[in-house]
């Protein structure tokens, strides 16, 4: 009796947390969001990645974690092949998007800080990034299902 009381309270505490972590994910990157999207003071090429960072962990939390808790709670797949290679897709392409966002920011930044006399990256050049981002994760995870 023990053991399954034990267990029923993993499940309940393991709940809790997650829910907890998805509705501060989804309001604190929702609310970045929305912020930087608002105000002109805030366009700027750091933001353009902070909002790619934003969409790219919404990703993550909107789709990995809802299935984590139903997987857990089942014990089981539920969804089938398709099911499992589309989230992998999903989370893998955000993966790779959030890496690659992290390094065209510290790319940006170290230019910044050895040529602070050059011109400058525009708002322009780094949304151009941020689509090539997504697009060569996409194109890396789309090619990796069987």
């Amino acid at each position: 009796m023990t053991d399954n009381n034990d267990v029923q309270t993993r499940s309940i505490v393991r709940n809790v947390w997650m829910s907890l972590a998805i509705f501060l994910s989804i309001f604190g990157n929702l609310l970045l969001i929305m912020v930087i999207s608002r105000r002109q003071r805030f366009h700027n090429v750091t933001n353009v990645y902070n909002l790619n960072l934003s969409f790219s962990d919404l990703l993550k939390v909107i789709f990995y974690i809802p299935v984590y808790l139903i997987v857990a709670e089942r014990r089981s797949w539920p969804y089938g092949l398709g099911g499992c290679q589309a989230l992998n897709v999903i989370l893998y392409t955000s993966f790779g998007v959030t890496v690659l966002t992290l390094m065209s920011l510290s790319f940006e930044r170290y230019h910044l800080i050895l040529h602070p006399t050059k011109k400058q990256m525009t708002v322009k050049k780094a949304l151009i990034t941020v689509v090539i981002t997504w697009l060569a994760s996409l194109s890396v995870n789309l090619c990796m299902i069987p």
